[in-house]
């Protein structure tokens, strides 16, 4: 769980010190749902870090050896993991490929929890990129009422987020600014920065498309600094091309 929180928070050396020994320490007891649950989480990591071939790896051997008592939560690490993969490498299909068939088992077993939940927003802006703008409405609805109900502002600022995507799709540039801007001031009261980059990148392409240049080249900067200072280089990938496509000095 350590190996997770500090994911989350960024300081992303420490959670691979953290799932190492978690999975040294699972071996030795003979423990065997937290070997697979330090295997989700490694996958996890590595994809945050575009780790490919890890971040394939470590998922199949943790779905491989998931099944029975305890595997469940696992199960869900590893699938998000290879969800945020294809999503880093621009592939929706294949992400809502993944993450489709997990978000329709936790709605059927009315799992609410947002901060259990965050490959459910993946699934929404992939959801987004395929032109599935109702299916992505129909399922970030429930995790958005619930994230508004616990007050959780990483939730919140997930959902802002998709919001101002589906803004963006539908050709609404300040609808999507404005959501956008709503999701930072959610991110600003919890630590996460790889998801307040995720949310500049959005907000940058949004100011890009208005034709505010100086705003986008601002948003897109500052993500593209917090992707290279995580070590996040399918993202870091992208906020280049996208401040390569501001024209200008």
């Amino acid at each position: 769980m350590l190996a997770l929180a500090e994911c989350v928070l960024g300081d992303w050396e420490a959670a691979g010190r953290a799932s190492d020994e978690g999975y040294e320490v699972a071996l030795q007891t003979g423990q065997r749902p937290q070997q697979v649950f330090t295997l989700a989480a490694r996958a996890l990591l590595a994809a945050y870090r575009g780790q490919v071939e890890a971040a394939r790896v470590n998922a199949a051997e943790a779905l491989e050896r998931a099944g029975g008592r305890g595997s469940t939560g696992a199960t869900m690490i590893a699938v998000s993991a290879l969800g945020l993969l294809e999503l880093s490498l621009g592939r929706p299909d294949e992400a809502h490929r993944h993450l489709g068939p997990v978000v329709q088992y936790v709605d059927a077993e009315g799992i609410a929890e947002p901060g259990v939940l965050r490959f459910v927003f993946d699934d929404v802006e992939a959801l987004i990129a395929l032109g599935l703008p109702e299916d992505a409405e129909a399922t970030l609805a429930r995790v958005e009422r619930e994230s508004v109900r616990l007050d959780r502002a990483s939730g919140l600022a997930a959902s802002a987020r998709c919001r101002g995507r589906l803004a963006a799709s539908a050709g609404d540039v300040e609808g999507a600014s404005a959501a956008f801007e709503a999701a930072l001031a959610a991110h600003d009261r919890v630590p996460m920065p790889f998801e307040r980059a995720r949310t500049l990148l959005a907000l940058g392409v949004a100011h890009r498309r208005a034709k505010r240049k100086r705003a986008a080249r601002e948003a897109l900067d500052e993500a593209l600094a917090v992707f290279e200072r995580l070590g996040a280089p399918l993202w870091a990938e992208r906020a280049r091309a996208e401040l390569g496509r501001i024209g200008g000095r």
